[in-house]
């Protein structure tokens, strides 16, 4: 094998330590083709002042995730790479990191698509308890509703509002947001990589208990989707969403309504997990993200000796 120095080396940023199984994947799938592999994480502000980034392979990035969602040193770590020549997947995140993974703005980015705007679920902010009931006053909503937090993540601290006893053991609505409920038929995990959906995977709740709102929202039970007309729609919608979004990989939500069965697109991840979605789906997301660096490689004179310091 050769020495790592004379290697292309692909570096991840990822921070979150539950995504760790993620960057473990595309080590072993890099080194399987014989690259050399980097992992650039835990970074703050303060570290990232310090850092002599010089010092760190960055010639091919993949872009996830810093520690403790800092989205100000992200765009400038962004800068950086773009402006040393970088080939970074997910480099041109539109509003930068902070941006899409807000899901507020994500939503307002849909809207104002053409084809995306038939599909999008507007949300709003929920900032205090008066100005969610105003909401529901002003039937913008309608009981029940679902408050989220805005980067929220795996279907985490969300909580099914059904009547106003419930919004009163809401503590705190910061950060939070007001998302009119639909109730599930099931929803829909799609990954988008260089423009192509790759792969589907459907997911519901428990059944047996469909007051187990928590289960629903977290997609506990995972399916391959066998309609080729359903499938041909969801890739259309999260290869338009990817786009929009600005991303080169992304796996996109989907819910399908139980009663009208429409469906709606929740959000573009930008840390995308596959924990579940391989062992389902059998689609290998490390080698289709190696392929991606290949083509761009192999499509552009630029070589890394070349790129600004």
């Amino acid at each position: 094998m050769k020495p790592l120095a004379s290697r292309r080396i692909l570096t991840v940023i990822e921070g979150r330590i539950e995504n760790q199984k993620v960057v473990e994947d595309l080590r072993s799938t890099a080194e399987a083709r014989g690259w050399g592999f980097w992992q650039l994480s835990e970074i703050n502000s303060d570290k990232l002042a310090r850092f002599d980034l010089s010092d760190i392979p960055l010639d091919y990035v993949v872009f996830r995730d810093l520690s403790g969602n800092n989205y100000a040193e992200s765009e400038r770590l962004l800068y950086y790479l773009k402006r040393r020549g970088s080939i970074i997947m997910n480099g041109n995140p539109v509003g930068a990191r902070a941006a899409t993974s807000d899901k507020h703005f994500q939503q307002g980015l849909f809207l104002l698509n053409s084809f995306l705007k038939n599909y999008a679920l507007p949300t709003f902010e929920a900032k205090n308890k008066a100005n969610v009931i105003s909401y529901i006053k002003g039937k913008r909503v309608h009981l029940p509703i679902v408050l989220k937090y805005r980067y929220g993540t795996a279907g985490k601290n969300i909580t099914l509002i059904q009547t106003e006893e419930d919004l009163n053991k809401v503590k705190s609505f910061s950060n939070l947001l007001i998302e009119q409920y639909i109730e599930p038929e099931c929803d829909y995990r799609v990954f988008v990589i260089g423009g192509k959906a790759v792969g589907l995977m459907r997911k519901k709740g428990d059944e047996n208990h469909p007051e187990d709102f928590v289960s629903w929202s977290a997609g506990r039970h995972k399916f391959i989707e066998e309609d080729p007309d359903t499938i041909k729609l969801l890739n259309k919608i999260a290869v338009r969403a990817a786009s929009v979004s600005g991303l080169d990989y992304t796996g996109v939500d989907i819910i399908r309504e139980k009663k009208t069965s429409r469906l709606y697109l929740l959000e573009t991840n930008f840390a995308a997990g596959w924990m579940n979605f391989i062992p389902v789906t059998k689609i290998n997301l490390p080698d289709l993200i190696l392929d991606w660096f290949e083509e761009r490689i192999n499509a552009s004179s630029q070589k890394p000796d070349n790129m600004i310091k």
